[in-house]
């Protein structure tokens, strides 16, 4: 379909997209966690948000859902999905954003973050390293068995970072006199699991106790988080 982008500089608010990877909705937490999550998401409505009943992921993958979201349309078949995600800095919401004046604010990139040429702020940046975060050895990974022999944590994922996100989101609208667009994808609910039942950090795990665990320490987080940009 056409979308036509438009300027429109008298109504510019900050916007802020916060994908907390791999969250499951209120019915899949009560079905197959036993984890009654209404008391976050009637705290979201409390705050003014909108929060659909039935409300359901466009694609069961990240890099997808996400190319669907920035260029507003929905796609068929995983190469359209891939060749669409790539054209992410060419996208309908980056082009919208930056006709309107916006600053782009993001945080540590990873393997399926996108590199915005119009990007004008980093957040909770890590040294990489060289021996281990390369293109190949991300695909060897991936599709050889060399992933049962090998587990590497990749940095964004630890927890040094994801704590740093959520420390410096509510610093973003400070940053820039001009409105600000600010994406944050934050892996705490994405395993492996590094946060016991009230918060304290545990060696990384992967089950159902600690994903439930991990619901709820970025409850508390976001809830914070919200209400320090909406004060």
């Amino acid at each position: 379909k056409n979308i036509e982008i438009v300027e429109n500089k008298t109504l510019t608010p900050d916007i802020y997209f916060i994908l907390l990877d791999a969250y499951a909705g209120e019915k899949v937490l009560k079905k197959y966690y036993n984890f009654d999550n209404s008391n976050f998401i009637n705290s979201l409505r409390d705050r003014g948000f909108f929060v659909h009943n039935e409300s359901y992921s466009n694609y069961a993958n990240t890099i997808p859902s996400l190319g669907s979201t920035f260029n507003m349309e929905y796609f068929d078949n995983d190469t359209e999905r891939q060749r669409i995600y790539s054209m992410l800095p060419e996208s309908t919401t980056v082009k919208l954003l930056d006709l309107n004046g916006y600053k782009m604010i993001d945080f540590q990139k990873h393997s399926i973050a996108f590199d915005i040429p119009v990007i004008d702020k980093t957040l909770c940046k890590k040294d990489s390293n060289r021996y281990t975060d390369t293109r190949l050895l991300d695909q060897l990974l991936k599709y050889t068995p060399l992933s049962t022999l090998i587990t590497i944590v990749p940095p964004e994922q630890d927890m040094d970072t994801q704590l740093c996100l959520f420390a410096e989101l509510p610093n973003t609208q400070d940053m820039f006199d001009e409105p600000t667009f600010v994406f944050a994808h934050s892996l705490v609910t994405h395993s492996p699991y590094y946060y016991g039942p009230n918060g304290e950090p545990v060696t990384p795990i992967v089950d159902d106790e600690h994903y439930v665990y991990s619901i709820k320490f970025a409850n508390k987080n976001m809830l914070k988080i919200i209400d320090e940009l909406l004060d």
